[in-house]
């Protein structure tokens, strides 16, 4: 037999690999894009995150919108890049809920 920590570590851990990457990967996104929390808490513009960020270059009668998807752009691409590095995890977790294609 094994002890609690092997049974954890050699059963469960393998089995549930693929829904904490899954979950993971949902938390970063929404950490990422945050935006009422930074606007609270943060006072200088020096600290302001992107999406925090962005909103300086959107004034009360025009919106420069090519900094604005350029920066939306920036702001995209970590999240892009780690669901290609996570792809087989992502699309195993979705695959184990059963869910199907509408």
């Amino acid at each position: 037999g094994a002890s609690r920590f092997g049974v954890f570590f050699r059963v469960i851990l393998p089995i549930s690999q693929t829904a904490l990457i899954t979950l993971a990967l949902f938390t970063f996104q929404g950490t990422w894009n945050e935006f009422l929390w930074p606007l609270i808490v943060l006072r200088t513009p020096s600290n302001f995150t992107l999406p925090l960020g962005l909103q300086w270059f959107r004034g009360e009668y025009y919106t420069l919108y090519s900094i604005v998807l350029a920066g939306s752009l920036f702001n995209s691409l970590p999240i892009i890049i780690l669901f290609f590095v996570f792809q087989r995890y992502f699309v195993r977790g979705i695959a184990y809920t059963g869910l199907k294609g509408v």
